[in-house]
């Protein structure tokens, strides 16, 4: 015989089992929440009082005439009232449709189908199982319970308000009102709440978050000493993050592993969803490595989503650590604007690694590289400080076939300014890329003279440098020299209103066969109106005029600029020329950077002329 001994709750019990109290002994069933009956009142599936036991779905169903298994027509045309959130409007009852069929398909609060007539309880049963534990619907279930209870009049039992409380899953129709209310019903019903029945309201609860129902949820199985399975550790995880308590979520997780739990796919997504959408890459970093290291694959739809909203938030490290793992190593093939906003992001933060590996990818995809590529890598280089690179980029592109234009060379002039770089220093390294075999693009070259002009505000002799630069440029640049590269020393000149050189620099030109263009006159007119020869300036206007070009807006307003300064007759007379005035037509206006017309070179037109350094004044010579 076993010996009963009595239960004493010392302190000893009391600390082994907090949540043990005498009054557990004392009652059969735990409520859920006593105090919150009241709030809902109105019952989801009501258990009629004249509904006979032998027509539960557990008994025999004998077979009479009225209907298979026992299915007899309802002479009561009572509906069932079923309120709950978000509840599908219902057709009235007057609707047209076949008298045959009228009272079957629209008994009740739902329209039942018709198909479910021909089945019997059990199949309709094992329907409403697969549909609450496959596809959650609740209109879906709400219908087949209907069907059960008012038509064959089966009894509703603990494992129907699971079932309903697990088809409480559904996205759209789920709600923890009615959660709360049909457990609380169960306890009203006198119906025992099982295991599987609060899992089942864990499960909703992690659809449809409600933070009091699930604690009180919990306490209940607590109560009931049942422990928590390892979906419901899940589903209490999946809610947390729903209502973004990722601390308190990231607690439960460690404490599952702890436990040697798994963590399932789809809950880690879940996480990495909602961080994605706070924001937090810091965690999802950490989150991504610790996945990754034990073993577990990640969706490519999970990848590509990452990736997108590191994009949007500008996280280079994230990005950085994605394209790492699984595009470089051909796992994930990231569409082409996602690409470029990628590179935009390399080219902020100077990150040519990423940069150039977001170029590979692009090749390696058939997209060709164009022009705003390579400087977009060559900024990249300027910023993460490295000029030579930054300078061999643009050779590559020089001999990719596209042309090198003044704007893909500013980002490293206005680097070489600002960090005040040499002349000499960029010229070594463009003689160190020749002597490799790489041919340099005359935007490069102008760099040299760029500088020059900028260290010729603090030092006149600088102008002499960069005079002597031009004179080994054709060792480093063979071949013919554009209009632009005279223009910059032309422009170089003018800072310390060195006509001598200016002088030179034209005659060079000329020799070489180089056409002006409108930026090339520009810069003659206001050279000789700063050294105050507003004469010279107005022939040098007129050969403008004759050769068909015209001055762009920025040279019009210096050019008026210097007038203004004046009551010289020449400068008068520039002053309110047509092209010049402020009421000048702006078809008739070109930019300041208008090149190669198809005109002779200075010094071949009708007259030859040169600017002497002592008066700066235009001298005209016979042929």
């Amino acid at each position: 015989m076993m010996s009963h001994k009595r239960l004493v709750l010392d302190e000893l019990w009391h600390c082994l089992c907090p949540s043990f109290t005498s009054n557990t002994l004392k009652r059969s069933r735990i409520p859920l929440l006593a105090k919150t009956r009241s709030r809902c009142p109105t019952s989801v599936l009501p258990i009629p009082s004249s509904l006979p036991k032998r027509y539960s779905s557990n008994s025999a169903q004998p077979q009479d005439a009225s209907g298979k298994n026992g299915e007899r027509p309802v002479s009561s045309d009572k509906s069932l009232d079923i309120p709950f959130k978000n509840e599908p409007s219902i057709p009235p009852r007057n609707v047209d449709r076949p008298k045959s069929h009228r009272n079957k398909q629209a008994r009740g609060g739902y329209i039942v189908p018709i198909h479910l007539h021909s089945l019997t309880t059990q199949e309709i049963e094992a329907k409403l199982q697969d549909l609450a534990k496959n596809f959650p619907n609740v209109h879906s279930a709400m219908q087949k319970l209907q069907h059960l209870i008012q038509d064959r009049r089966i009894r509703p039992s603990a494992r129907h308000y699971k079932w309903l409380i697990q088809c409480n899953s559904d996205p759209q129709h789920g709600s923890p009102v009615l959660i709360r209310q049909l457990l609380l019903e169960m306890e009203r019903n006198n119906i025992p709440l099982d295991s599987g029945t609060l899992h089942a309201a864990l499960q909703a609860l992690a659809v449809h978050p409600d933070y009091t129902l699930r604690q009180d949820v919990l306490r209940a199985m607590r109560d009931r000493w049942l422990p928590l399975s390892t979906d419901g550790w899940h589903h209490v995880v999946a809610g947390l993050i729903r209502e973004h308590q990722f601390e308190l979520a990231l607690d439960h997780i460690a404490h599952m592993e702890r436990k040697d739990i798994i963590v399932k796919d789809w809950l880690h997504s879940l996480l990495i969803y909602y961080l994605c959408e706070c924001q937090e890459f810091g965690q999802i970093l950490e989150l991504l490595r610790t996945r990754l290291e034990q073993g577990f694959s990640i969706t490519q739809e999970l990848w590509i989503h990452i990736l997108n909203a590191a994009t949007v938030a500008r996280h280079v490290k994230t990005i950085r650590f994605v394209w790492k793992r699984v595009v470089d190593l051909g796992a994930l093939h990231p569409d082409i604007l996602l690409c470029n906003r990628i590179l935009e992001i390399a080219t902020e933060n100077g990150d040519t690694r990423l940069g150039r590996s977001v170029l590979l990818f692009l090749l390696n995809s058939g997209v060709p590289l164009e022009p705003r590529h390579y400087e977009k890598l060559c900024h990249m280089h300027v910023i993460s400080d490295d000029l030579q690179a930054s300078l061999r980029v643009l050779c590559e592109m020089n001999g990719a076939g596209h042309t090198v234009q003044s704007g893909s060379v500013e980002p490293i002039l206005n680097h070489c300014i600002a960090n005040k770089i040499r002349p000499r220093d960029v010229w070594a390294h463009l003689k160190d890329l020749r002597s490799k075999g790489l041919k340099i693009p005359l935007a490069c070259a102008r760099i040299v003279i760029d500088l020059y002009r900028e260290g010729a505000r603090s030092d006149p002799f600088e102008v002499d440098d960069g005079v002597a630069f031009y004179k080994e440029l054709y060792t480093l640049c063979p071949g013919q020299l554009d209009p632009a590269t005279f223009n910059a020393l032309i422009r170089m000149c003018r800072v310390t209103k060195d006509a001598e050189s200016a002088m030179f620099i034209l005659h060079e030109m000329a020799g070489s066969q180089v056409m002006p263009d409108a930026t090339t006159f520009a810069h003659l007119i206001m050279l000789c109106m700063e050294c105050g020869n507003f004469k010279s300036a107005e022939l040098y206007f007129e050969d403008l005029l004759e050769r068909g070009l015209h001055l762009g807006q920025a040279a019009r307003e210096e050019i008026r600029d210097l007038c203004n300064s004046s009551a010289n007759t020449a400068a008068v007379k520039l002053r309110e020329h047509p092209e010049i005035s402020e009421d000048a037509p702006e078809e008739n206006v070109a930019t300041l950077e208008t090149v190669e017309h198809t005109t002779s070179p200075i010094g071949e037109t009708k007259h030859k002329h040169h600017l002497d350094p002592k008066h700066v004044r235009r001298q005209y010579n016979k042929k």
